[in-house]
């Protein structure tokens, strides 16, 4: 049986719990250079704010040498764009644009910052010797034979695989978070993700039909 969850038995305190927002702003303008030709450019900048941290893992910082507690706060990310639509002759028009554009950031980049700190979940891992005994292969204090047998012995509990024995939860409160416990952390020097993208188009008519490429 391997287990884990916050020491006091509620899964909620090692849960991701967070929020943030996102300030935005624009700026375009459009420049017609004459009848047929013109030209749209702008700025968006959007800033992150965070409000709450991850939990501290000394451990962590002692081994990278930065704080898991990074986030999105104060980040700030500006996409410079622009656009052009020619009016060509023979009824042509061709449009097309580039720019550095943000957005749909996966919330799990984040989310796993605060639910993996290392220090907020410990666990268990209750296995059977050849012999028959058990054994805990986290080396929880205040295992014991009874505990191993109650954990993989009742297989014919119809609760079994659906709640954990308490005897099981109550090894949790003598654990102390490993030193190098797993964690996912964000970089300190973490940038927005973006990408450039470009378009060309070009519509026309032809024999009657309406053509684009």
């Amino acid at each position: 049986m391997i287990y884990s969850n916050n020491p006091s038995g509620d899964p909620t305190r090692a849960a991701a719990a967070f929020t943030y927002q996102i300030a935005s702003a624009y700026l375009q303008d459009t420049w017609r250079i004459n009848d047929d030709f013109r030209i749209a450019y702008g700025l968006r900048s959007e800033t992150y704010s965070v409000d709450q941290q991850p939990a501290l893992n000394a451990n962590f910082v002692t081994r990278n040498g930065f704080s898991n507690q990074s986030t999105y706060d104060g980040l700030t990310i500006v996409m410079p764009r622009i656009s052009f639509n020619w009016d060509a002759p023979a009824d042509i028009r061709v449009s097309g644009g580039v720019g550095l554009f943000s957005g749909g950031l996966p919330d799990v980049f984040l989310s796993n910052s605060y639910s993996n700190t290392g220090v907020l979940t410990v666990g268990v891992d209750i296995q059977r010797n050849a012999n028959g005994t058990f054994r805990d292969a986290n080396n929880s204090p205040g295992f014991t034979q009874e505990i191993g047998a109650i954990a993989l012995n009742n297989l014919v509990n119809a609760n079994f695989g659906r709640s954990v024995p308490a005897q099981v939860l109550g090894l949790l409160g003598g654990i102390a978070p490993p030193p190098n416990a797993e964690t996912n952390s964000i970089a300190p020097d973490l940038d927005i993700p973006s990408e450039w993208k470009l378009n060309l188009a070009a519509t026309g008519e032809a024999f009657g039909l309406r053509l684009g490429a």
